[in-house]
This record gives C-alpha cells, sequence and structure tokens, in this order.
C-alpha cells in the first residue's frame, strides 16, 4: 500500500510561492480589518465590568462559542450550522497538516509523518467533514434564500458571497482529491469515498494519468486562491461572527448577574445620562454589535416583536451597528430608534437568553431609555405618573401609606419589632399591599407560614417600594433613593431571610441591592413553600385536575427557579401541562420592564398571546408565582370571555386551599 500520495508534493515551486504569498496577503488583509474594527470599538466609552476569571471565560467560548449549545435549541439552523463550523474546522486543519507535511515533513525529513492507519482516519474523516459543509451550505442557502423564516426575512444581507466561495472551495477540494486518486490509483482510495467517487468520474473520461497530473496544479491554485480570498475577507463579511463572536464571549460580563441592570457610573455628577449617540455605548457593546449574526433566534423569541409592535431586538442591534460604522456619530432619536420601539420592551430577557453571541439587548435598550428619561424627559404619561407616585408617595398606586395592606390587622399578623429576631421577614411590596385582587396572595402566603409554624413578622407599613418599577422604567435617582431607603429600614431588623412573593421584588433584593450595600439572604415564596412540604414541616390535602405553570421571566430566565413551583403543584396531585414555551424559554405575560404601568397601544395584547398559549393544555388552571402575571393572565381572561373556563392563581392561593 502506497503510504501517501505524491501528486500534491509535485506542485511546481512556483504554484507554491504563488500559493505562500496569496497567504500572507491574505493574512495581512484580514489582519488589517479586524484591526479597523478594533479602532471602531474603542471609540466607544470606557468599560470596567469584570469579565470573570480566564477559565470560566475559556469554558464559556467552549459551550458557547465551540459547542454552540444555545444553536443546538433549534433542530434544522443547528444542524446546518455545526455541519458548516465544523466542515469548515476540520478542513482548516486538514489544510494545516498538508502544509506541515509538504514545507516540514517531506522537506527535511523526505518522508510523511501520517502513515498507515492514522493516515487513513485522517482522509476518512475530512472526506466526510467536506461533505458535510457541502450540506451544510446547500441547507443554509435553503433557509435564508427559499423557506425565509420570519427572523431571517429583514436581514440586510450579505452571506451569499460567503455561501458561494465556501461551497466552491470545498467542490475543488473533492475534485483534487479526485485528481489525485485518478492519477495514482491508490489502494487507500475507498477510504476517502468521495474522491474515490469523483476519481471514478474522471477516469470516465479520461485514463492519461500525465493528463490528470498536468490539471492538478492549475486546480490546486485555484482551490487554494479561494481559501485565501475566504481567510482574507472573513473581518469584511456577514462572516466576522467566526472572530468577533468568540471574542464577544471571552469578554462578556458574567460577574454581574443576568437580573442586573448595568449601573451608571458617577451618576451624581453626569451632565447627561444614558445614551444619545452610538458613541456613547461602552467599547463592550460596540463589539458586542458587531458579533451579531442576524439569525433573528432574538427577535423569534421576543413578545414585543411577537405581538406586532414595533421593536425588534435583532433589528435594533443591526441599525446600531451601521450607525457604529457612520463616519461621524449622530443622535439616534428619532430617525433611527423610535420612543416606542425601546418603550415596547419588557425587559423579559428572552433575546439574550436565546442569543449564541451572548449579546445584551436589555442594557442597550435601558441605556437608550434612560436617555428619554433622565435627560428630555420623554415618558409615557401614564409611566409619569406613575413614577411621580414613586417619588413623592413611596409606592407606583399614589397612595398614602395609611393605605397599605389594612387588611393586616384584621389577620392579626406580627409587625416585626427592632428586638426580636425571626427566621422569616416577609415582604409584601405594593402590589399585594394595595390592590384587593393581588392582596389574595400574601394572605395565603401568611396561612401557609402559620400552617407550617414558621416564625415570621411583617413590617406593615414601614415598607415602601423596592424600586423595581422606578429601575425598570429608566428612573435611576428614584430606585437608588427607594432602594437605599429599603435598605436602612431591613437592616434595623433581625432576620435569617427575606421572604418575598414577586420575582420582580425578588430579582431587586437578590441582584440589584448588593450593589448598594443590600446584602441579603433572599427566598422567593414557591422555594420557602417547597422546603416546608419537603421537609414535612407544611402538610397539606391532595387534590386533582390538569394545571399549566407559566414560569414568570423575572423568577426563571434571571434567576434560574423553575423546578420548586412545578414540584410543589405536582406534589399536590395535580397534573402539570406544559405550554410549548416554557422553563427557560417561557413567553412573558406582558407586564415586564414597567409595562405594567403604562401601555403601547400598536399591536395585540402580550397577556392573550401568552393566555392563548395556556389554553391550548387544556389545563383547567394558570398557575402563576408572581402577582404582576397573575394581574396580566387575569384579566385577559376576562377580557377574552374565559375567565369561568380557566382559573388564575398564584400558587400560593392553590395551597392555602388545601390547609
Amino acid at each position: 500500500m502506497t503510504p501517501r500520495p505524491e501528486l500534491l508534493w509535485n506542485v511546481p515551486e512556483w504554484v507554491l510561492l504563488i500559493h505562500y504569498v496569496l497567504f500572507l496577503l491574505a493574512v495581512a488583509v484580514g489582519l488589517y480589518g479586524l484591526y479597523h474594527k478594533y479602532r471602531v470599538w474603542k471609540k466607544g466609552r470606557g468599560d470596567d465590568e469584570d469579565p470573570g476569571p480566564l477559565s470560566a471565560r475559556v469554558a464559556r467560548v467552549w459551550r458557547e462559542g465551540i459547542l454552540q449549545s444555545r444553536i443546538r435549541r433549534n433542530p434544522y439552523p443547528a444542524m446546518m450550522h455545526l455541519f458548516i463550523f465544523w466542515g469548515m474546522a476540520a478542513l482548516f486543519v486538514g489544510t494545516l497538516v498538508d502544509t506541515i507535511e509538504i514545507d516540514i515533513a517531506m522537506k527535511f525529513f523526505s518522508k510523511p509523518l501520517l502513515t498507515g492507519t492514522p493516515y487513513l482516519v485522517f482522509k476518512f474523516i475530512l472526506d466526510i467533514m467536506g461533505l458535510l459543509l457541502i450540506i451544510g451550505v446547500v441547507m443554509a442557502a435553503y433557509r435564508r434564500y427559499v423557506a425565509k423564516p420570519e427572523g431571517l426575512r429583514e436581514n440586510r444581507g450579505g452571506f451569499a458571497p460567503m455561501h458561494i466561495l465556501l461551497l466552491l472551495i470545498a467542490l475543488l477540494g473533492f475534485l483534487l482529491e479526485g485528481l489525485e486518486q485518478a492519477a495514482l490509483s491508490p489502494e487507500w482510495g475507498v477510504y476517502a469515498p468521495v474522491g474515490h467517487l469523483v476519481a471514478v468520474a474522471i477516469r470516465s473520461i479520461t485514463n492519461s494519468q500525465p493528463q490528470i497530473a498536468s490539471i492538478y496544479p492549475a486546480v490546486w491554485l485555484l482551490h487554494s486562491t479561494l481559501a485565501m480570498l475566504g481567510i482574507a475577507s472573513v473581518p469584511y463579511t456577514k462572516f466576522h461572527h467566526i472572530l468577533i463572536g468568540p471574542l464577544n464571549m471571552l469578554l462578556y460580563p458574567a460577574s454581574r448577574p443576568m437580573g442586573a441592570l448595568k449601573s451608571i457610573p458617577g451618576i451624581e455628577e453626569a451632565e447627561k445620562i444614558g445614551v444619545e449617540r452610538v458613541d456613547e455605548f461602552t467599547w463592550r457593546q460596540r463589539l458586542s454589535f458587531d458579533a451579531c449574526m442576524e439569525c433573528g433566534r432574538c427577535q423569534d423569541a421576543c413578545p414585543a416583536y411577537n405581538s406586532k409592535k414595533p421593536l425588534s431586538p435583532k433589528l435594533l442591534i443591526v441599525k446600531l451597528r451601521e450607525e457604529m460604522y457612520r463616519p461621524e456619530a449622530r443622535r439616534l432619536f428619532d430617525d433611527i430608534v423610535s420612543p416606542t420601539e425601546l418603550w415596547s420592551c419588557t425587559s423579559c430577557g428572552a433575546c439574550i437568553n436565546e442569543c449564541p453571541m451572548l449579546i445584551n439587548h436589555i442594557d442597550t435598550i435601558f441605556d437608550l431609555r434612560r436617555f428619554l428619561v433622565l435627560t428630555e424627559g420623554r415618558v409615557p404619561e401614564t409611566a409619569r405618573i406613575t413614577l411621580e407616585s414613586l417619588g413623592r408617595k413611596h409606592n407606583p398606586y399614589g397612595l398614602p401609606r395609611k393605605e397599605r395592606a389594612k387588611w393586616l390587622k384584621e389577620m392579626d399578623v406580627p409587625i416585626a419589632s427592632e428586638g426580636e429576631e425571626y427566621e422569616i421577614l416577609y415582604w409584601i411590596g405594593c402590589a399585594a399591599g394595595y390592590d384587593k385582587r393581588l392582596s389574595k396572595i400574601a394572605q395565603s402566603v401568611i396561612k401557609l407560614l402559620r400552617a407550617a409554624d414558621v416564625k415570621f413578622a411583617v413590617l406593615g407599613r414601614k415598607e415602601v417600594c423596592c424600586g423595581d418599577p422606578a429601575r425598570r422604567l429608566g428612573e435611576e435617582f428614584v430606585f437608588e433613593a427607594l432602594a437605599k431607603r429599603t435598605i436602612s429600614i431591613l437592616k434595623k431588623y433581625r432576620f435569617k431571610r427575606l421572604l418575598v412573593h414577586c420575582p420582580h421584588g425578588y430579582n431587586t433584593f437578590k441582584n440589584e441591592y448588593p450593589r448598594l450595600g443590600g446584602e441579603f439572604e433572599v427566598v422567593h415564596h414557591s422555594q420557602l413553600i417547597y422546603e416546608l412540604l419537603s421537609s414535612g414541616r407544611l402538610k397539606l390535602r391532595k387534590t386533582s385536575g390538569i394545571v399549566t405553570f407559566h414560569d414568570p421571566c423575572y423568577l426563571g430566565r434571571y434567576n434560574k427557579i423553575y423546578d420548586e413551583p412545578r414540584w410543589v403543584l405536582e406534589s399536590l396531585g395535580l397534573d402539570l401541562a406544559e405550554m410549548k414555551r416554557s422553563r427557560e424559554r417561557s413567553f412573558c405575560c406582558g407586564g415586564g420592564g414597567g409595562n405594567s404601568w403604562y401601555e403601547v397601544k400598536e399591536g395585540v395584547a402580550i397577556s392573550h398571546l401568552r393566555l392563548n398559549e395556556a389554553l391550548e393544555t387544556g389545563a383547567g388552571m394558570i398557575a402563576v408565582a408572581c402577582p404582576f402575571c397573575l394581574s396580566m393572565l387575569f384579566d385577559a381572561a376576562k377580557v377574552k370571555g374565559v375567565d369561568e373556563k380557566v382559573l388564575v392563581k398564584d400558587i400560593a392561593e392553590i395551597l392555602a386551599e388545601l390547609i
């Protein structure tokens, strides 16, 4: 058996010289393209957020970039992308190995490094990966130019040249393999099956070894030239995400929890707060804009876009990227980005959860929203009233403190004393404190705490708003004032854990307060109920029926609490029917991002879309674990006239009925 073919090593020196010159030129052109992008990124503001330890960052690149964990969620595009990615990677390694063989092994040792079985395995893998690359490119072309799914329909284009180039490189690679086998007829030919079939086709045309060998250098040079063109063009085409995506993953500020918005350094002295021009974004954000590959996954998951509101997270990032490359930065409002576009965001985090490049769309949207609110004072009227109420009355309803949780006295609920220590300090919150319907959640939680003999207390009228509505509406000053006031109140009392039934409050206490000096052990009521039931401290009657659970965005995606509420429901004997979008891919109720306090009239109500998904399960009850979710879905059921067909209840209400 011939250990290695010799045809490639007989390529004329002048052809090899051209190849090396092209390679150096391609690398130079590619590096210049990256340097140009670097200069554009650096025009942004400084960014001192910690991306975390290097080991964790490398692991993140491996998980998200190499293994492509997010891309694999959707079968067709996942298979397509994996074929292209791994096909390109394998062929690059194969080219590198061949170069080492030609320039080092044969010139200095007069023999190849790979022989025998390792070489056969090497050839077989390269053949298969080259075939997968071709299949992947064809799949990509069909998806982008024939099927055109919703997420790709408004793309700016630019992928076609690279798809054609990749296809030509792969086809020419197989032609070279076929020429090699047709000229030399090696015994190992069948181990490169695709090349073997091409060789059979070539030999059906001509059996002249000299003629085949004479064609080889020209085809090899063309193949090499196209490969070099591919290397040089990556930074200038949509394929730049191959390089910039992993870089963005490496520098992603993972030390900040997903549920915490980016803080504003030096807010007290700042003359202008928020972002008005694209050069006012940080360099890290500008880098992330460049990482976008316009796949549309964020758009497909976005509740605003799905409900026909004027926001596409994908198109917003694309617009900002285009602005980033203009010679002069210009004002973004209102011709480029409309206020309604920004106010449509529910801050649900679905875009971040889906993005394979780890772009933080919400940071971008809220930087722009903060400018509207804090610099220009452009706020929807109902949101303005809410912010004024938060500033004056310390609650979003604008009601006096004496109206907060008046029912506490009727239930004889213990009010926290500074001299006592409690197992649980229960934060009731504004929604349950002022809204009659939502107060039933807190009343149910209190019944469960008493049934489990938990030593607890509440703050009663000493509570003020935790500040979440202000922060999500873009009013940082009001948020910080409320947060600091709340922290000073809580620090007066001795308690082991702070119990919160509202995921928005839970997220604020857990992820936003530590930056301001508020370090508390926070527990959501679904977690505490799970603990009490599983330990036997809380004993309830069994029931039956079909229930579906709606994952609140701030509980699920932001804080990864998925299993506890489901376990609680199933432990009661209920059958759990999952909606088509659940857990980390749950669809928003429409109440997040301050949307409970103002209305974007365009499109349809997000809560109606989510209610339809719940109705499709056939469940007779929708269980929630958030007062805003309850309010949005409860109102949607009434508007659609199905409030008697399907009940909307918090998990605490369901359990309290079984004491």
